[in-house]
């Protein structure tokens, strides 16, 4: 128990590094790609290829966590990131982002899937608390990050974040690899890791569905968040340092709401907390559309944050309750690469309708949102318990 929590803490601290990193760095990419001449389209498009990679890679890199040990995968997708930054720091066309892009999205995909298995499998069944807690440390990682960003852009260009991202990664490698921590090793039943058969039979198999639909619907609204929303308050004439600070807004609701909601979700149910979450965050897209005063766009930030902070954690959670230890790295790896289809499809589908109305990505947002909110309301419904405690 007490090597666990160590290696609990350990892993904490290099989430909170990486994240600075790519908090630092991800409200640059959209801007570095405009002065580069991209339109709004291959804006869209950078997201396109990050997300292709993660699809692509999402299942695999959980399969792999399961067979080569979790500690393995998540170290060298902290090198990819590294590599990543590498390209950016390089590039000088929109072209040479597109490669870049590619790179950070097979790092992500790996750094999540083999992730939330670990956590979840040392959290001693209270996998909504530890997912939480790791969400915070990412979640003020990001904050600090994104408006640090900002002011670097602001006063020293675009090459300073790239340059402090590389560095970061390879602080977050080092720490990675003194994890103590055994990965999962489970060469017997590699056949049974692509079965359908879940715990808690009929009520594990609607859990799983409800989460991969939440995965695919949050990631939407991530993706049009990240990639297009900072073009979006630019062409309002907003600066890059009031632009990290609407990140920084969006990821203060992230730390506020990571912990409580996965610890919440614990005690009282996965989708108590799920319910409200999805239909805040329904809410807080439309408000984009009603308005461009930049303290309602900062209110809907924190909203949206709060919101993303709250649903993430308790849907990883959520499979966690109904997947054996020995295949969940494939599961979230399945949920990670539909969390990559999603971003595909927002990144894409929203770059060309923001070519046409630039409100309508959030338009398309808050309808999701709300279908999500009427997903959850149905599988609470459809289930006598609350919730299903893992084996």
């Amino acid at each position: 128990m007490l090597s666990s929590v160590r290696s609990l803490m350990t892993i904490y601290v290099g989430v909170l590094v990486i994240a600075l990193g790519v908090g630092v760095v991800t409200p640059a990419i959209p801007l570095y790609a405009r002065s580069l001449g991209a339109s709004y389209v291959e804006v869209g498009l950078l997201g396109t290829f990050y997300s292709l990679t993660y699809i692509v890679l999402a299942v695999l890199s959980g399969w792999l966590s399961d067979h080569v040990g979790r500690k393995v995968v998540i170290t060298g997708s902290a090198v990819l990131c590294g590599f990543a930054a590498f390209l950016y720091l390089i590039s000088s066309s929109v072209i040479s982002l597109f490669l870049a892009r590619v790179v950070e999205g097979g790092a992500w995909c790996s750094f999540w899937s083999a992730l939330e298995a670990l956590v979840t499998e040392l959290a001693w069944g209270r996998a909504g608390g530890a997912m939480g807690v790791c969400g915070m440390f990412y979640g003020v990682g990001y904050l600090i990050g994104s408006v640090l960003g900002g002011f670097l852009v602001s006063s020293y260009g675009f090459k300073a974040t790239f340059l402090l991202y590389f560095c970061l990664s390879f602080m977050a490698t080092v720490i990675f690899a003194n994890v103590k921590a055994r990965g999962m090793r489970s060469y017997a039943g590699v056949r049974e890791l692509y079965g359908v058969e879940v715990l808690g039979g009929r009520h594990g198999a609607i859990a799983l569905l409800t989460s991969y639909v939440l995965s695919f619907c949050l990631s939407i609204l991530w993706i049009v968040m990240i990639t297009l929303f900072p073009v979006y308050v630019e062409d309002l004439r907003v600066n890059a340092f009031w632009i990290g600070v609407l990140f920084g807004a969006f990821w203060l609701g992230h730390i506020v709401f990571f912990v409580f909601a996965g610890r919440l979700s614990d005690t009282f149910g996965r989708e108590n907390v799920l319910i409200p979450s999805m239909a805040c965050l329904s809410i807080a897209s439309m408000l984009i559309v009603a308005s461009s005063d930049f303290t309602i766009l900062f209110i809907v930030n924190l909203i949206i944050g709060c919101g993303l902070g709250s649903a993430y954690p308790v849907a990883v959670a959520l499979i966690s309750d109904v997947t054996p230890s020995q295949r969940r790295g494939v599961m979230m790896g399945l949920f990670e690469s539909l969390w990559g289809i999603g971003m595909l499809v927002g990144s894409t589908l929203g770059g060309w309708i923001a070519e046409f109305n630039v409100r309508g990505p959030y338009i398309l947002c808050g309808v999701l949102c709300a279908v999500c909110t009427l997903t959850v309301v149905a599988y609470k419904l459809r289930t006598k318990s609350s919730t299903v405690q893992p084996s």
